[in-house]
């Protein structure tokens, strides 16, 4: 087992890493303040090529594996956790999507979307339906060759700025057998008027990527649409969602990473009690810790990609645990680790001033969102004692 990066992964991360400290880190408060950035985006996919990272070249994608894209994730989020979303977020819950379940022709057709720039959102939350993917309520009513969907998602990622939606909505009464993946033009729904998009909700964390509210009213999509058979989305669902982990946890990695080098850069200057405070031991263990939680954290996501790159899409049941041990543990050490950072900046810690506060405003979401940290510790919990014939 060798734990070293490729010399093109390495390529890619320094690549990323100068892309980052030069258009992101260099200019934070400007992402903090003004929202998504069109022109960071198209940087990313002229520059970077990320738009089409993980999308196979025979849709004229860089065919990257999830580790590689992990490792640029990574970097990307040391410089703004929200930044990397719109393509992130694109590549992991909508193109990966397609490339699993779509069709020959939809994967012609969509994919290359992407690689142009093109942004996509993944519709499933409801107001009561989050990590409860089976309580989904909007509908989808089947007529003829079209299919007409009505209902509400919130905090959907990128809602605002899609190109294109892969919706989740019900077909039929039936609990899990009755929900139904479709991919929805988003452009021609908003011309049509039946997709329409609250004002951006006031977040916490994550000011440059938009989180959105969206409501459809009888929008209508081609029968055709629809990725596998009706009554597969819960199943296709749960393998996006186990796929996609890998991400979240990359991020929290970056997170930590950048609150480790604020933490670093402070201590070498910062003076307390005629000396610099990084001489004191106390302050070198705190370093020293961080040091290593984010080393066990970036392994831990690492093997959730490389579980995810070689299982089969119908067996990453099989590895559940892994990417959710890797998403948990990344979330938590980038919140401690975010937090001493902060400690160690003394009051400046607290302003908004410091970068600290930028990146410890980005960290709770890492806990929430693609499932909350209760639903991480039940699904190890769960697939530990199967493996003992328990069921939990």
């Amino acid at each position: 087992m060798d734990f070293r990066l490729t010399d093109e992964q390495e390529g890619l991360r320094q690549a990323v890493r100068n892309f980052t400290e030069r258009e992101i880190i260099a200019h934070w408060q400007t992402f903090r303040k003004k929202g998504f950035n069109e022109e960071i985006h198209n940087k990313m996919v002229e520059e970077l090529g990320l738009g089409g990272a993980t999308i196979p070249q025979e849709y004229d994608g860089a065919g990257l594996t999830k580790l590689d894209y992990t490792i640029a994730t990574i970097e990307l989020s040391r410089g703004d956790a929200g930044v990397g979303l719109s393509i992130g977020a694109t590549l992991s819950l909508v193109a990966d999507t397609i490339i699993n379940f779509g069709t020959e022709e939809q994967k012609r057709k969509w994919l290359p979307v992407f690689v142009r720039g093109g942004k996509g959102a993944y519709g499933q939350t409801e107001p009561n339906a989050g990590s409860d993917v089976a309580a989904i309520k909007t509908k989808g009513i089947i007529e003829g060759e079209h299919i007409r969907i009505t209902g509400e998602k919130i905090f959907i990622t990128n809602g605002s700025i899609a190109d294109v939606i892969i919706l989740i909505m019900r077909t039929s009464p039936d609990r899990y057998n009755g929900l139904t993946m479709i991919i929805v033009d988003a452009n021609e729904a908003r011309k049509a008027g039946t997709l329409r998009h609250d004002p951006t909700p006031n977040k916490l964390g994550l000011h440059c990527s938009p989180t959105d509210n969206l409501i459809f009213e009888d929008c209508i999509v081609p029968f055709e649409n629809i990725l596998g058979a009706p009554g597969m989305g819960w199943l296709q669902a749960n393998a996006t969602l186990i796929g996609s982990r890998p991400m979240i946890a990359a991020q929290a990695v970056g997170l930590a990473e950048a609150a480790r080098d604020c933490a670093v850069a402070t201590i070498l200057q910062r003076e307390q009690f005629g000396k610099k405070i990084y001489q004191f031991q106390s302050v070198q263990h705190i370093i020293a810790k961080m040091l290593t939680d984010i080393e066990a954290a970036r392994l831990l996501t690492y093997q959730a990609a490389i579980a995810v790159d070689t299982t089969p899409l119908f067996e990453r049941e099989n590895i559940m645990e892994i990417t959710s041990y890797a998403k948990y543990f990344a979330a938590k050490i980038a919140t401690d680790v975010a937090l001493q950072a902060m400690i160690l900046h003394g009051g400046m810690g607290y302003m908004k001033e410091s970068r600290i506060t930028a990146i410890w405003e980005d960290v709770p979401i890492t806990h929430i969102y693609e499932g909350t940290d209760p639903i991480q510790l039940y699904v190890i919990a769960r697939q530990f004692f199967k493996k003992h014939n328990v069921k939990i």
